[in-house]
């Protein structure tokens, strides 16, 4: 630290030699009205002009739109107007992702809730759906060198969507279901999918049992089936009714029987009239007993 007599003598010879210590000059006053210029940071990357050619050493995002930046674009529909979390079909989209681990619609692997980390350490066969191998090493035989299961269930757009969430209906279907809903001509009828849309492939009689019903759904393929039942109630009064079964057994191929769960809602919606639903995996399951147990 300076002290008081250091600086009493420092102002004392300052006095008697003046000519050592010349006056500064007067700075000038600054122009409020110019601007600072702002030093350029050699850290900081230029913005490129998407019009301008690329340069050499600079790679660019392949997936990068031109001139747009990430968040401008919506990556399902490509749609530079929104993003994705905007995307107007963004529900649907949703609900026709398939978990690669249940192989059920409406979730993807990451939210699927039979994932634990037993499920997570096996390996899933992308081909017959089994557990314990990869798709390289499964024993089935594979369609045209990959997995059996069909692209447009991984894919999705609006016809692919269209098609695995709910099959276009024939028209046939309709007319023949309200000939038994009104006029009685039926049995029973069995559909099937066919050409993505669901077609009629067996009417019943009104003389036929449920036996030649239950003996008309093949063992190893799913179908839907509509069968109008006719019982006495326990008050003597003669009574029908409609239902919907969704055969799916368990010897099914899993491709058929995932196109046939996906479009179940949207055919039954389409037959104005089921009374009673039944989901069937094998034949005791949708035994005469249980459907005189369910119309009661």
């Amino acid at each position: 630290m300076v002290s008081k007599i250091q600086k009493l003598a420092r102002k004392r010879f300052k006095g008697e030699h003046p000519d050592l210590y010349p006056k500064p000059e007067p700075t000038l006053l600054k122009d409020p009205n110019k601007k600072k210029k702002k030093k350029k940071s050699l850290l900081k990357r230029k913005n490129s002009d998407p019009k301008e050619p690329y340069k050499k050493g600079f790679r660019r995002h392949p997936l990068r739109v031109p001139g747009m930046k990430p968040g401008d674009s919506c990556f399902i529909c490509k749609a530079k107007d929104h993003i994705a979390k905007l995307f107007p079909k963004k529900s649907e989209w949703e609900r026709n992702k398939i978990c690669l681990l249940c192989r059920h619609r409406g979730h993807s692997l990451k939210h699927c809730p039979n994932k634990n980390d037993e499920t997570m350490d096996q390996k899933l066969c992308y081909s017959c759906g089994e557990k314990g191998h990869s798709l390289s090493q499964c024993p089935q035989p594979r369609e045209d060198g990959g997995t059996n299961l069909p692209i447009a269930l991984f894919v999705m757009n609006v016809d692919i969507a269209n098609a695995a969430s709910g099959m276009a209906v024939d028209d046939e279907c309709k007319l023949k279901f309200l000939e038994l809903k009104a006029k009685r001509n039926y049995r029973f009828i069995i559909f099937k999918i066919e050409s993505q849309q669901v077609v009629v492939e067996k009417l019943g009689s009104p003389e036929e049992t449920y036996e030649e019903f239950a003996a008309s759904l093949p063992a190893d393929e799913c179908r839907y089936a509509v069968f109008d039942y006719d019982f006495t109630t326990n008050e003597n009064c003669q009574k029908s009714k409609i239902f919907f079964i969704a055969w799916s057994p368990d010897t099914s191929r899993i491709r058929s029987k995932m196109v046939y769960a996906s479009s179940k809602d949207r055919f039954k919606r389409e037959l104005d009239g089921i009374q009673v639903e039944l989901q069937a995996t094998d034949p005791s399951e949708m035994s005469f007993d249980i459907i005189k147990s369910r119309a009661l």
